[in-house]
Protein backbone atom coordinates (compact mmCIF):
# COMPACT_ATOMS: atom_id res chain seq x y z
CA UNK A 1 0.00 0.00 0.00
CA UNK A 2 2.82 2.39 0.94
CA UNK A 3 4.65 1.50 -2.27
CA UNK A 4 1.56 2.31 -4.34
CA UNK A 5 1.16 5.60 -2.51
CA UNK A 6 4.82 6.42 -3.14
CA UNK A 7 4.47 5.67 -6.84
CA UNK A 8 1.35 7.82 -7.02
CA UNK A 9 3.21 10.76 -5.48
CA UNK A 10 6.17 10.25 -7.80
CA UNK A 11 3.96 10.18 -10.87
CA UNK A 12 2.12 13.29 -9.69
CA UNK A 13 5.46 15.10 -9.52
CA UNK A 14 6.94 13.78 -12.76
CA UNK A 15 3.72 14.05 -14.78
CA UNK A 16 4.29 17.70 -15.86
CA UNK A 17 7.86 16.84 -16.92
CA UNK A 18 6.60 14.02 -19.12
CA UNK A 19 3.99 16.42 -20.47
CA UNK A 20 6.48 19.07 -21.59
CA UNK A 21 8.70 16.40 -23.18
CA UNK A 22 5.70 15.10 -25.13
CA UNK A 23 4.90 18.66 -26.20
CA UNK A 24 8.47 19.04 -27.48
CA UNK A 25 8.19 15.79 -29.43
CA UNK A 26 4.88 16.82 -30.98
CA UNK A 27 6.19 20.31 -31.71
CA UNK A 28 9.24 18.88 -33.48
CA UNK A 29 6.99 16.73 -35.65
CA UNK A 30 4.64 19.64 -36.40
CA UNK A 31 7.51 22.03 -37.12
CA UNK A 32 9.64 19.83 -39.34
CA UNK A 33 6.82 18.01 -41.17
CA UNK A 34 4.81 21.20 -41.62
CA UNK A 35 7.81 23.11 -42.91
CA UNK A 36 8.70 20.22 -45.21
CA UNK A 37 5.20 20.22 -46.70
CA UNK A 38 5.17 23.98 -47.17
CA UNK A 39 8.58 24.12 -48.84
CA UNK A 40 8.62 20.75 -50.58
CA UNK A 41 11.76 19.70 -48.70
CA UNK A 42 10.33 16.45 -47.39
CA UNK A 43 13.47 14.54 -48.42
CA UNK A 44 15.59 16.26 -45.76
CA UNK A 45 15.93 14.72 -42.32
CA UNK A 46 15.34 16.84 -39.23
CA UNK A 47 19.04 17.51 -38.60
CA UNK A 48 19.66 18.73 -42.16
CA UNK A 49 16.53 20.89 -42.08
CA UNK A 50 17.59 22.56 -38.83
CA UNK A 51 21.08 23.07 -40.25
CA UNK A 52 19.72 24.87 -43.31
CA UNK A 53 17.05 26.81 -41.41
CA UNK A 54 18.31 27.40 -37.84
CA UNK A 55 15.32 29.61 -36.99
CA UNK A 56 13.12 26.53 -37.29
CA UNK A 57 14.38 25.39 -33.88
CA UNK A 58 12.95 28.57 -32.37
CA UNK A 59 9.62 27.95 -34.07
CA UNK A 60 9.56 24.42 -32.66
CA UNK A 61 10.38 25.70 -29.17
CA UNK A 62 7.67 28.35 -29.44
CA UNK A 63 5.10 25.75 -30.50
CA UNK A 64 6.19 23.58 -27.58
CA UNK A 65 5.73 26.43 -25.10
CA UNK A 66 2.28 27.27 -26.42
CA UNK A 67 1.19 23.62 -26.35
CA UNK A 68 2.55 23.20 -22.83
CA UNK A 69 0.62 26.17 -21.44
CA UNK A 70 -2.58 25.07 -23.17
CA UNK A 71 -2.35 21.42 -22.14
CA UNK A 72 -1.26 22.17 -18.55
CA UNK A 73 -3.95 24.79 -17.97
CA UNK A 74 -6.45 22.45 -16.27
CA UNK A 75 -3.73 20.87 -14.14
CA UNK A 76 -2.60 24.32 -13.03
CA UNK A 77 -6.15 25.18 -12.01
CA UNK A 78 -6.42 21.95 -10.05
CA UNK A 79 -3.12 22.68 -8.30
CA UNK A 80 -4.47 26.05 -7.22
CA UNK A 81 -7.36 24.24 -5.57
CA UNK A 82 -5.01 21.66 -4.00
CA UNK A 83 -2.23 23.95 -2.79
CA UNK A 84 -3.75 27.44 -2.75
CA UNK A 85 -3.60 30.48 -4.99
CA UNK A 86 -0.51 32.62 -5.46
CA UNK A 87 -0.11 35.64 -3.21
CA UNK A 88 -0.12 39.08 -4.84
CA UNK A 89 1.73 41.18 -2.30
CA UNK A 90 4.87 42.22 -4.17
CA UNK A 91 5.20 45.70 -5.64
CA UNK A 92 6.35 46.48 -9.20
CA UNK A 93 9.72 47.54 -7.78
CA UNK A 94 10.16 44.13 -6.15
CA UNK A 95 9.30 42.37 -9.39
CA UNK A 96 11.80 44.60 -11.21
CA UNK A 97 14.41 43.64 -8.60
CA UNK A 98 13.59 39.96 -9.20
CA UNK A 99 14.18 40.47 -12.93
CA UNK A 100 17.52 42.16 -12.27
CA UNK A 101 18.51 39.44 -9.79
CA UNK A 102 17.74 36.74 -12.35
CA UNK A 103 19.83 38.49 -15.00
CA UNK A 104 22.76 39.02 -12.61
CA UNK A 105 22.63 35.50 -11.19
CA UNK A 106 22.43 33.93 -14.63
CA UNK A 107 25.39 35.97 -15.87
CA UNK A 108 27.54 35.25 -12.81
CA UNK A 109 26.78 31.52 -12.79
CA UNK A 110 27.41 31.14 -16.54
CA UNK A 111 30.70 33.04 -16.10
CA UNK A 112 31.74 30.70 -13.28
CA UNK A 113 30.97 27.68 -15.47
CA UNK A 114 33.00 29.13 -18.34
CA UNK A 115 35.98 29.96 -16.11
CA UNK A 116 35.89 26.49 -14.56
CA UNK A 117 36.94 24.98 -17.89
CA UNK A 118 34.23 22.35 -17.69
CA UNK A 119 33.13 23.24 -21.22
CA UNK A 120 36.39 21.73 -22.46
CA UNK A 121 35.38 18.41 -20.91
CA UNK A 122 31.88 18.37 -22.34
CA UNK A 123 32.51 19.48 -25.91
CA UNK A 124 29.83 20.55 -28.32
CA UNK A 125 28.15 23.05 -26.04
CA UNK A 126 29.59 26.13 -27.76
CA UNK A 127 28.27 25.00 -31.14
CA UNK A 128 24.87 24.32 -29.63
CA UNK A 129 24.82 27.72 -27.95
CA UNK A 130 25.90 29.45 -31.14
CA UNK A 131 23.09 27.84 -33.10
CA UNK A 132 20.60 28.92 -30.45
CA UNK A 133 21.45 32.62 -30.85
CA UNK A 134 23.57 33.49 -33.86
CA UNK A 135 21.79 34.23 -37.10
CA UNK A 136 18.35 34.00 -35.51
CA UNK A 137 15.69 36.65 -36.24
CA UNK A 138 15.78 38.94 -33.20
CA UNK A 139 11.97 39.33 -32.80
CA UNK A 140 11.46 35.54 -32.90
CA UNK A 141 14.40 35.06 -30.53
CA UNK A 142 12.92 37.47 -27.99
CA UNK A 143 9.38 36.10 -28.26
CA UNK A 144 10.59 32.53 -27.79
CA UNK A 145 13.46 32.76 -25.30
CA UNK A 146 12.48 35.85 -23.31
CA UNK A 147 8.69 35.49 -23.18
CA UNK A 148 7.35 32.05 -24.11
CA UNK A 149 10.07 29.79 -22.65
CA UNK A 150 10.21 31.41 -19.18
CA UNK A 151 6.43 31.26 -18.86
CA UNK A 152 6.08 27.62 -19.93
CA UNK A 153 9.15 26.36 -18.07
CA UNK A 154 8.37 28.14 -14.79
CA UNK A 155 4.78 26.93 -14.84
CA UNK A 156 6.02 23.36 -15.26
CA UNK A 157 9.17 23.24 -13.12
CA UNK A 158 8.36 25.65 -10.30
CA UNK A 159 4.60 26.09 -10.22
CA UNK A 160 3.80 22.41 -10.73
CA UNK A 161 6.77 20.09 -10.15
CA UNK A 162 8.35 22.05 -7.29
CA UNK A 163 5.07 22.84 -5.56
CA UNK A 164 3.86 19.24 -5.77
CA UNK A 165 7.16 17.86 -4.50
CA UNK A 166 7.21 20.42 -1.68
CA UNK A 167 3.73 19.31 -0.64
CA UNK A 168 4.85 15.68 -0.40
CA UNK A 169 8.48 15.90 0.77
CA UNK A 170 9.30 19.44 1.90
CA UNK A 171 11.28 22.34 0.46
CA UNK A 172 14.79 20.88 0.11
CA UNK A 173 13.88 17.58 -1.59
CA UNK A 174 11.48 19.51 -3.81
CA UNK A 175 14.22 21.98 -4.76
CA UNK A 176 16.53 19.12 -5.76
CA UNK A 177 13.84 17.30 -7.75
CA UNK A 178 12.79 20.45 -9.61
CA UNK A 179 16.39 21.46 -10.35
CA UNK A 180 17.43 18.02 -11.62
CA UNK A 181 14.42 17.69 -13.91
CA UNK A 182 14.95 21.27 -15.13
CA UNK A 183 18.55 20.38 -15.96
CA UNK A 184 17.62 17.15 -17.73
CA UNK A 185 15.09 19.05 -19.82
CA UNK A 186 17.86 21.17 -21.34
CA UNK A 187 19.55 18.02 -22.72
CA UNK A 188 23.13 19.28 -22.47
CA UNK A 189 25.63 18.75 -19.63
CA UNK A 190 26.73 22.40 -19.44
CA UNK A 191 23.13 23.61 -19.49
CA UNK A 192 22.30 20.90 -16.96
CA UNK A 193 24.89 22.34 -14.56
CA UNK A 194 23.70 25.88 -15.31
CA UNK A 195 20.07 24.91 -14.71
CA UNK A 196 20.92 23.28 -11.37
CA UNK A 197 22.45 26.47 -10.01
CA UNK A 198 19.97 28.86 -11.55
CA UNK A 199 17.05 26.84 -10.18
CA UNK A 200 18.13 27.81 -6.66
CA UNK A 201 17.55 31.48 -7.50
CA UNK A 202 14.18 30.79 -9.13
CA UNK A 203 12.96 28.70 -6.19
CA UNK A 204 14.19 31.34 -3.73
CA UNK A 205 12.17 34.01 -5.54
CA UNK A 206 9.13 31.74 -5.74
CA UNK A 207 9.26 31.13 -1.99
CA UNK A 208 9.88 34.77 -1.10
CA UNK A 209 7.17 36.18 -3.37
CA UNK A 210 4.62 33.38 -3.15
CA UNK A 211 3.92 34.15 -6.80
CA UNK A 212 5.11 32.43 -9.98
CA UNK A 213 5.50 35.82 -11.69
CA UNK A 214 8.75 36.49 -9.79
CA UNK A 215 10.67 33.46 -11.15
CA UNK A 216 9.15 34.00 -14.60
CA UNK A 217 10.54 37.55 -14.66
CA UNK A 218 13.91 36.41 -13.28
CA UNK A 219 14.12 33.70 -15.93
CA UNK A 220 13.15 36.22 -18.62
CA UNK A 221 15.74 38.70 -17.34
CA UNK A 222 18.50 36.11 -17.55
CA UNK A 223 17.53 35.08 -21.07
CA UNK A 224 17.20 38.69 -22.21
CA UNK A 225 20.68 39.53 -20.94
CA UNK A 226 22.06 36.50 -22.80
CA UNK A 227 20.39 37.69 -26.02
CA UNK A 228 21.73 41.24 -25.57
CA UNK A 229 25.28 40.10 -24.81
CA UNK A 230 25.29 37.74 -27.77
CA UNK A 231 24.06 40.54 -30.06
CA UNK A 232 26.81 42.87 -28.81
CA UNK A 233 29.54 40.26 -29.13
CA UNK A 234 28.49 39.13 -32.62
Amino acid sequence: MKQQEGMRKLWDIVNPFVGILCCMLVSTMIGTMGFGLLTGLNGLNNEMMLELFPWLSLVITLICCILTVILMRNSLKMDQVRFGFDRHTWTPIQYAAATALGAAAGYVWSTVIQLSGIARVFTGYENTAAKAFQGQPLPLLIITTVIAAPIAEELVFRCMIYRRARHYYGIWPAAVISAVLFGIYHANMIQFIYALGFSAVLIFLYEKSGNILAPILAHAGSNLLAVILDSLLH
